[in-house]
């Protein structure tokens, strides 16, 4: 650790933080990273230039996988991934012919766009679902003193899980192709329970307006902090904000580019946001915890033994301590699934975070020409496993 102080010291990180030192380092499982021109990696292509505007990557002359005849994969020379400023550029990019592959970016309402410039495009669509859960987040762990004491009353939390029109999500985000979550039994829209739930908390009284107040006497108000790196995020964050509104919570959505939503979210500034979760795609999946902004302190805390962050209440120690757990048995197996039962289950009585919708449809864009354009998706197939099986396309001549 000595040999590596002046290396730390370089970062502007803190004496002994070598953890941080190392995932700086270590890029080459994000090889989106400029820093990881150059730098060994298993992944089927490597970047090897990179501007504001594209990505090149060229194919990994060392990748592991062949086929079923014995050839090396993967089948194509390279990929030239684009970026543009607004993902509302992306359906005119498609129909041009500008796009061989759409994942992650598509949504319902441009199929019928995309389907009458398939032959002059050079695509085909495919009809996919999404690979986890919309989700919505409090950030238990904000200064805030306030908002910290509402939040984390777990009363506040159901109450405003029971306030959510998941169907009137379901229909206007998703043209009715999603389904109410099922992966956390239990979830109900009852407005007027919801509304009983917040009077019993203390959050009876009103201001002028009709907004009910904090614990401090003063307007209490939710502010959602919105990425719309997808394009159900602020629709959906809109639609839950109505039904916020409508038991008495004021409440905002201030839509923002995800840089700058993932920077405040890394200075434990932001109060509220809507994002995807895994949760509601498989369970021995711990990945979806650190990625959602509702403890990040306390997800400090446990992934550094308590060196860093804020100790949690005894319930998320739990929870910690079943992740732990987790590790050490075969998922699937009697203990792991004991393990995640109990997982669930804290995740039922906490509302930690809100799940909205699952299930949903995206819409996927292939290149006519390849094999890819064969694939029958049925009903349940996540869109996302294409995208894991990208080494595995090839093109017809």
């Amino acid at each position: 650790l000595e040999e590596l102080e002046s290396l730390i010291e370089e970062q502007g990180l803190a004496k002994g933080e070598w953890w941080t030192l190392f995932f700086q380092k270590d890029t080459g499982t994000a090889n989106g990273d400029p820093n990881s021109i150059d730098f060994p990696a298993l992944s089927p292509w490597i970047m090897v230039k990179t501007t504001p505007e594209l990505r090149i990557y060229e194919r990994n002359p060392y990748y592991f996988k062949v086929d079923a005849e014995g050839n090396q994969l993967p089948y194509m020379d390279g990929i030239r991934d684009g970026l543009v400023s607004s993902s509302a550029m992306i359906p005119m990019k498609v129909v041009v012919g500008e796009v061989d592959f759409l994942q992650a970016y598509g949504v319902l309402k441009d199929v019928p766009l995309y389907k009458e410039n398939e032959q002059e495009g050079g695509y085909r669509t495919l009809i996919t679902n999404w690979s986890g859960s919309l989700t919505v987040n409090f950030n238990n762990n904000h200064p805030d003193p306030v908002w910290q004491e509402v939040v984390r009353d777990v009363r506040f939390r159901k109450a405003l899980s029971l306030a959510i029109n998941r169907e009137e999500i379901i229909d206007a985000v998703y043209l009715g192709f999603g389904e109410v979550p099922t992966t956390l039994p239990g979830i109900e829209y009852n407005p007027a329970k919801a509304k009983q739930l917040l009077d019993e908390m203390g959050m009876d009284k009103r201001d002028a307006e009709g907004w009910r107040l904090g614990p401090d006497g003063d307007t209490f108000v939710l502010p959602f902090l919105q990425s719309g790196i997808f394009a159900d995020w602020i629709p959906s964050a809109e639609l839950v904000a109505e039904h916020f509104r409508a038991v008495g919570i004021k409440t905002t959505v201030k839509p923002t580019t995800f840089g700058a939503m993932y920077t405040v979210m890394q200075a434990n500034e932001l109060k509220a946001t809507v994002m995807d979760n895994s949760v509601g795609l498989w369970r021995d999946n711990i990945y979806a915890i650190w990625m959602l902004p509702w403890a990040p302190l306390w997800g400090d805390w446990y992934e550094t033994s308590g060196v860093e962050g804020e100790e949690p209440p005894e319930e998320v120690k739990r929870l910690f301590t079943l992740f732990s757990e987790s590790y050490g048995v075969v998922p699937g197996t009697p203990a792991s699934i004991k393990i995640w039962d109990e997982v669930y289950s804290l995740y039922r009585e906490n509302y930690w975070f809100t799940l909205t919708t699952e299930q949903s449809s995206v819409p996927l864009i292939v290149p006519a020409n390849s094999n890819f354009a064969d694939a029958t998706p049925p009903a349940d197939l996540f869109g996302i496993g294409f995208s894991y099986a990208m080494e595995q396309m090839f093109f017809r001549q």
